[in-house]
């Protein structure tokens, strides 16, 4: 299924997680079955780390961790290859020569009682930030959305018969020590105290690939390209450049309310700095979402943890769906906070798909719909911000 050519090369990487061993009815299917039996002789890894669009593959601008292989039924998602490519080293220097905004806030749920900013290379944002390995997917990491991934699909194929728009996991490897190692020296070049700590820290955990399914190339929000609509008059030229805006937003709605319905919520706090599958970076102009690892089941947060998931989620969906219908120019104080009725048309959306098919977890029907006055909702939000 994978042979050398111009583009990749076969690699050899250790078998140390599969669809067949942790849900062997999913891994029975066809193209996974396939996929599966050719990667336990080698993952095809691209020779280089720039966009590519050449025969079966494809790495779209701004996937610096992925690439895709299309195949009958969607495309084979390669992620986490970049160390293994002649040239992963240039990928390392672009990352140092880049540049961003850091800004993080701390303090109770009612008061910011720190502000710190800074300017970091792209390459410092991912150890200090995001406890990250920059260009690199560590084995913990490809192992969690492996896991993730695959609860989810399992639940879904369940009560519903088919595969929801996510990721399907099917195989994760271990590169072998000498990558790692390159790895390292590549990142002690530019790297020095608390972030070289942590990326080597993190890679002493080993570094992974992660392959998995997905219906279509993922192409995100982020990475749209459309001119944005600032003016009244620019919305409708917007819209017409985006190919069914209307069937996109409801298609996220409705993933985001299946989820709820199997007991999953998408903002699982510990994804805070790592990014989350509502996010423009990971939903997907299919309908879809590409990053699985911040799904969380529901009867793993407390009552307090879970209500503010459960505001998280409406309120970046919201973000989200803003953006898809005016543009990434909108942030959190602009446009989309003046205006309260777009986070409530997303709630409203949500609680009557979960009043036509109630979540496993009740606590989730709950908090969209308690049915108590409003007084005394209003006290118990206040009660956790206070």
């Amino acid at each position: 299924m994978f042979t050398d050519d111009l583009a990749i090369r076969v690699t050899a990487a250790e078998p140390v997680w599969t669809l067949a061993q942790r849900w062997p009815e999913g891994a029975a299917r066809d193209d996974v079955a396939a996929t599966l039996a050719a990667l336990h002789s080698g993952v095809p890894v691209l020779r280089d780390v720039g966009y590519l669009d050449h025969g079966p593959y494809i790495r779209p601008i701004g996937h610096r961790r992925s690439f895709y292989i299309r195949a009958p039924n969607g495309v084979v998602a390669i992620k986490g290859s970049e160390p293994t490519a002649p040239n992963f080293e240039v990928f390392i220097d672009e990352l140092a020569a880049s540049r961003v905004q850091i800004e993080c806030r701390l303090g109770s749920p009612s008061l910011d009682r720190t502000l710190t900013r800074a300017e970091l290379s792209g390459l410092e944002k991912f150890p200090i930030f995001e406890g990250k390995v920059p260009g690199c997917l560590t084995l913990r990491e490809a192992l969690a959305e492996a896991e993730a991934g695959a609860a989810v699909q399992r639940a879904h194929v369940e009560r519903w018969g088919t595969l929801a728009r996510l990721p399907l996991p099917v195989f994760v490897g271990r590169w072998p020590d000498a990558t790692v190692d390159r790895a390292r020296t590549a990142l002690r070049k530019y790297l020095r105290g608390r972030a070289l700590e942590v990326a080597l820290a993190q890679l002493d955990g080993g570094l992974g690939v992660y392959v998995y399914r997905y219906p279509t190339v993922p192409v995100r929000l982020a990475q749209l390209g459309v001119a944005d609509a600032r003016r009244r008059e620019d919305l409708q030229p917007r819209l017409a450049r985006i190919p069914e805006p209307r069937v996109l937003a409801q298609r996220w709605i409705e993933l985001v309310a299946r989820l709820l319905t199997l007991g999953f919520v998408p903002k699982d706090p510990a994804t805070l700095v790592t990014g989350d599958c509502l996010q423009v970076q990971n939903v997907v102009m299919d309908g879809g979402f590409a990053d699985a690892e911040s799904l969380i089941a529901s009867h793993l947060l407390d009552d307090r943890a879970l209500r503010d998931a459960m505001r998280r989620t409406v309120h970046e969906l919201a973000v989200t769906l803003t953006r898809l219908l005016v543009g990434l120019w909108v942030s959190t104080v602009d446009m989309r906070d003046r205006l309260p009725d777009v986070y409530a048309v997303v709630w409203n959306d949500l609680r009557a798909a979960l009043a036509r098919e109630p979540s496993r977890d009740l606590r989730i029907a709950a908090l969209l719909d308690s049915g108590a006055p409003v007084a005394d909702q209003l006290l118990a939000i206040f009660a956790d911000a206070l």
